[in-house]
């Protein structure tokens, strides 16, 4: 398992549609809210598809987080812009809710010899941040 900064960077990135596709898996989840955090044992895989579609399901494995339940997942279409990446719902559990919009700040860091690494992090005027770090699979 990789183990990534708890630092969450929300500057500009250059992640593009392309760089998404393909099959990713969840390396490491870190959560925080104020001068708490945690860094629950979670399992999952993120589809992203040429045709601007994804699919997310995340199971969490750490006792300790019963508002998260076991499992959530998602899925809907996508589009990039200046490295944010927007998930447009369409099938969603708690706490996404269908139709609604999940931003994420993406910094993508190119395999060098090993796999790519992408880092997912929600907007950072929120009271309550994470940051998911994945590997894309071969």
């Amino acid at each position: 398992m990789k183990t990534v900064d708890p630092e969450l960077d929300h500057g500009p990135h250059s992640v593009t549609p392309a760089d998404l596709v393909g099959a990713w898996l969840l390396d490491e989840v870190f959560l925080s809210c104020g001068d708490r955090s945690a860094r629950p044992r979670c399992r999952g895989t993120l589809l992203y598809t040429p045709s601007g579609h994804f699919s997310a399901i995340v199971h969490v494995a750490s006792r300790g987080m019963p508002r998260l339940g076991k499992s959530l997942g998602y899925t809907g279409s996508y589009t990039v812009e200046r490295g944010v990446i927007t998930h447009h719902t369409l099938v969603a559990t708690w706490p996404f809710g269908a139709g609604s919009r999940q931003t994420r700040w993406a910094t993508l860091i190119p395999g060098d010899g090993s796999a790519d690494v992408l880092r997912l992090s929600g907007a950072p005027d929120r009271p309550v941040q994470f940051l998911l770090t994945w590997h894309r699979t071969k």
